[in-house]
């Protein structure tokens, strides 16, 4: 940048990290600096502290500052100390020019117009009008670079939705299942993941899942996850050990990640079921008009402890019996609070219809969750 431009020091922010390059203001007061000087409209001035009066005590290395807004926030700025200039006038300029006279004061011309010298602070070397240029196409490459590496990031988080998401549901005999998957607005895939996994014995566990963050890095760690929770169930005796292996996992190979999961384990043969939970919210058992949160069975999310020890907890599915697991863009409902939510969902279930596809499809309508984080929702019941 400093090649680019001639100036003392520079500064670039990207993504929302700030880097500095030679003599600059303190890294705290080059965001608010820059912000008002573009907020004045002024891309570029020699005497920053005219346009921005707090920026006074800045004139050792910020008399002069150029500056080129990114999209998000982010910019690109130089520059310049404060150079002392020494302005020649012809006479005074500060004199009294005024006369008093019998009639009052009258203005007077100069009696002396010899050669009057002053020294002006606070301003730098002037930029030239092809450095501003050459800054604003820089930042327009910028730019231009960072369209394309979201483009590609959008490319690259809907191939692993894709490998997340299940293109059609298994179908296993005596069970009726059900999905709903819905992404944030504002990325193209977030931390939510759901899966179906039959198991030795004939038994079939539903999973769903809460990576922490939103984009390319939180459906990663959602990839993994998912892969290693089906390697563990295939494995383990119970959903409850399952999730201790995965944890384990999450610890070693993933630090300071955290996320959230349930497991459901069914027997359509019986209706029985196994349920673990990982910090996750509680599953929806809807039986005999009623339904209710089973709140036994759970235990710290993956990720806060090296080796907690899951609970399970059990019951059975009769008759026209359905069973919701669902992730927390589903409830939330802001200052409304999340306990609201649930209130919402536990009554929309308990006078919903029997079938899991219309369930779900009554469920989303009566809630209409807001489209600021991931829905996923699945329910199942026996036939």
């Amino acid at each position: 940048m400093l090649d680019l431009v001639p100036a003392a020091g520079a500064a670039i922010r990207l993504d929302g990290q700030l880097r500095l390059l030679g003599d600059t203001p303190p890294a705290q007061r080059v965001p608010e600096l820059v912000a008002a000087l573009l907020a004045a409209g002024a891309t570029a001035t020699d005497a920053a502290a005219r346009v921005v009066p707090a920026a006074k005590d800045l004139s050792d290395t910020a008399s002069g500052v150029l500056a080129v807004p990114l999209s998000g926030g982010d910019f690109l700025a130089w520059f310049r100390p404060e150079t002392l200039r020494e302005v020649t006038w012809g006479g005074n300029p500060y004199a009294s020019k005024v006369a008093q006279t019998d009639d009052g004061p009258r203005l007077s011309p100069r009696r002396s117009f010899a050669a009057w010298s002053e020294t002006v602070r606070g301003t730098s070397a002037p930029w030239r009008e092809h450095e501003v240029a050459a800054a604003r196409a820089l930042a327009a490459l910028l730019t231009a670079a960072a369209l394309n590496r979201s483009e590609e990031d959008n490319r690259l988080v809907g191939a692993l939705q894709r490998t997340l998401l299940l293109q059609e549901l298994p179908r296993v005999p005596g069970v009726a299942l059900a999905a709903r998957y819905r992404p944030s607005a504002e990325d193209v895939v977030g931390g939510d993941w759901y899966d179906l996994v039959p198991l030795p014995g004939g038994t079939l566990a539903v999973v769903v899942g809460d990576v922490a963050g939103h984009g390319l890095a939180a459906a990663s760690v959602t990839a993994q996850l998912r892969h290693a929770l089906r390697a563990q169930l295939l494995r383990a005796a119970g959903p409850a050990a399952a999730l201790e292996l995965l944890n384990e996992m999450t610890s070693a190979l993933l630090p300071g990640e955290l996320a959230t999961v349930v497991v459901a384990e069914l027997d359509p043969g019986t209706g029985d079921v196994v349920v673990a939970s990982a910090g996750h919210l509680p599953v929806l058992h809807a039986h005999d008009g009623t339904a209710e949160y089973v709140m036994g069975g759970r235990g710290p999310a993956l990720g806060v402890l090296d080796r907690p020890t899951y609970a399970e907890a059990r019951l059975t599915l009769a008759g026209d019996d359905r069973l919701l697991l669902f992730s927390d863009g589903l409830v939330e409902r802001g200052r409304g609070g999340l306990q609201r939510g649930l209130d919402a969902l536990r009554e929309a279930v308990a006078a919903g219809p029997a079938g899991a596809e219309p369930l779900l499809d009554a469920v989303l309508a009566s809630l209409a969750p807001p489209d600021a984080d991931d829905v996923t929702v699945l329910a199942l019941a026996r036939t």
